[in-house]
């Protein structure tokens, strides 16, 4: 479940709530030219 993109410098980061409520980052970087 993802709760909170944040996008900044082409960078996505998604921010995903585990099932105890834990939140992690998950981040997808993407190079733009």
């Amino acid at each position: 479940q993802c709760t909170q993109q944040v996008e900044c410098s082409g960078e996505i980061i998604n921010i995903i709530l585990k099932t105890d409520g834990t939140p992690i980052a998950i981040g997808n970087k993407v190079h733009v030219t």
